[in-house]
């Protein structure tokens, strides 16, 4: 579940609304609301940009925490972007 993107670059998050329902968004907007079922956490490790090997750019930030909703989601994007921008990431 990606969505459609001209380009990577920005912050992706995924937000699991409800027991079926993810919502995606890159930089703030939505890009696709999707319906795939839910599955049980397995006890095992978190890898950020690994898909079919590891991703070999650059990742400023990543994060993983409960579902948010859409307005905890705009204000996660801008405080990232805000900090990005101050430390001349952005």
């Amino acid at each position: 579940n990606t969505g459609a993107s001209t380009s990577g670059t920005g912050l992706w998050a995924v937000s699991r609304t409800a027991s079926g329902t993810l919502r995606i968004e890159k930089n703030g907007v939505l890009v696709a609301d999707e319906t795939t079922a839910s599955q049980a956490v397995t006890n095992a490790g978190f890898t950020v940009c690994y898909g079919n090997g590891y991703y070999a750019g650059e990742v400023a930030c990543a994060f993983v925490g409960g579902g948010l909703t859409v307005a905890q989601m705009g204000a996660l994007w801008q405080s990232i972007n805000t900090y990005m921008v101050v430390v001349g990431a952005a």
